[in-house]
């Protein structure tokens, strides 16, 4: 029964390109994985591009194709500025990695666009902050940020079902 649902899945994710647009990739044992650019599924087997570059492929079997849609709906909606040196930001990217939760990290000293971006949005401001779907959360704030992953989560699962 799990393959014939499996096989559904991939089916339906064959039939809309939006699931081949994927930023994070998640197995069945819920290991969330980087990705450049798009995965896409030949037969039995998905292929992707890691971080580094180096192309790789995984059986279909081992992928979870609902998980892997949320987590590109969630990472591309959930934005860190931070720098390299701050441990409050290194604090948040392990709060983040520890919930599963994927984000965009932008680096507001060594990229000028990403400044001028968290001075637009924030002001002046410390770092971390993350914008998660348009909420600001301003430093190392656990409880705020998973309520706001929460509510952003439950958003995506019903746009998700109004969509099908």
């Amino acid at each position: 029964m799990k393959r014939l649902a499996l096989f559904a899945f991939a089916l339906f994710a064959l039939l809309l390109p939006s699931f081949a647009g994927a930023d994070w990739l998640v197995t069945q044992d819920d290991r969330l994985i980087t990705i450049q650019g798009s995965w896409s599924i030949d037969g039995d087997t998905v292929a992707y591009t890691e971080e580094d570059g180096t192309e790789q492929t995984m059986p279909l079997a081992q992928v979870n194709l609902d998980a892997s849609k949320m987590a590109t709906d969630m990472g591309n909606r959930i934005t860190m500025y931070a720098t390299s040196w701050c441990g409050f930001c290194e604090r948040t990217r392990e709060f983040m990695a520890q919930i599963g939760v994927p984000f965009v990290e932008k680096d507001i000293e060594a990229d000028p666009s990403a400044f001028a971006e968290f001075n637009a949005k924030v002001g002046k401001s410390g770092v971390p902050v993350l914008d998660i779907d348009g909420q600001l959360v301003r430093g190392f704030r656990p409880a705020d940020i998973r309520r706001h992953v929460l509510d952003l989560k439950a958003r995506i699962e019903s746009e998700h079902k109004a969509a099908r």
